[in-house]
């Protein structure tokens, strides 16, 4: 199979082409030539400054979990961000408190003479009230579900079979809050195998492609560690069978599902 893509997407459809076995030819189409696809890599995520690490101990401290997210620091409970790093005016790092830009703003306001951890735990307390098994439907556990897939995971790893799971950053960098991107996490399985584990919510096209974007980038940047496994987790109802047929065409990749964080059955981190 031959597929025509403009130039200016050509090259990453190849890279995911050739991810696969027998994946398809990829031509550039340049007016009316088209010659074959050159590759792009995958930008990797820049390395955060000292100073912006230096608040992960504080994150830690009030309950939250440390996500490098692609450029910025970020506090997630429950997969939801609730505080991030950023640069003042004099380009000195600071901790914003809040869920959303307009929270942290709001809260900046309200609760801007508290102590930034005193501040985190307020926020960490009322997303714990909400993003819970059972909590009535809201707009705080409608959010980055994907994320709330890997947070359960990272709480308990040994729910896919895994020893232990660390969270990396996003393929690219995120804009918004919204919008469901599947998100990954590395480990290894019970066995010792290293693995790559890639959550999302909903029936998403690109998961694969995703899937094997986060492998071949996980595995340059850690050659010691050999081959990496690929496991696509997903709610049950997610589990689509064009999904499955993609993921046979690619090696050591698997799928697995488990029960919604935001249902009954499931397990969730309890605030501090």
């Amino acid at each position: 199979m031959t597929v025509l893509a403009d130039a200016e997407i050509s090259g990453d459809l190849a890279r995911r082409a050739a991810a696969f076995d027998d994946g398809p030819s990829v031509l550039a189409v340049d007016g009316t030539t088209a010659s074959p696809a050159s590759p792009s890599p995958l930008p990797l995520p820049p390395e955060l400054p000292a100073d912006e690490l230096a608040f992960g101990a504080v994150m830690e401290e009030a309950g939250a979990v440390v996500v490098d997210d692609h450029g910025r620091l970020v506090a997630e409970f429950a997969g939801l961000e609730v505080a991030r790093v950023t640069r003042n005016l004099d380009g000195v790092a600071e901790l914003e408190v809040g869920v959303g830009q307009a929270d942290r703003e709001l809260q900046a306001l309200v609760h801007g003479q508290l102590p930034r951890r005193d501040a985190l735990v307020r926020a960490i307390e009322l997303v714990a009230e909400h993003r819970r098994p059972g909590a009535p439907m809201h707009p705080l556990n409608r959010l980055a579900r994907e994320r709330w897939l890997r947070s359960i995971l990272i709480h308990d790893p040994s729910a896919v079979g895994c020893a232990e799971l660390s969270p990396v950053p996003p393929l690219l960098p995120r804009s918004t809050l919204l919008g469901m991107v599947p998100t990954a996490a590395i480990g290894a399985r019970d066995d010792g195998t290293p693995i790559v584990v890639v959550c999302s919510v909903g029936i998403e096209l690109d998961l694969v492609a995703d899937g094997l974007d986060y492998r071949n980038r996980e595995q340059a940047a850690n050659p010691p560690v050999g081959d990496m496994d690929l496991l696509l987790v997903m709610p049950r109802r997610d589990v689509h069978p064009v999904i499955g047929a993609q993921a046979a065409r690619a090696p050591r990749v698997s799928i697995t599902s488990i029960d919604e964080p935001w249902g009954r059955s499931s397990a969730a981190p309890s605030a501090p």
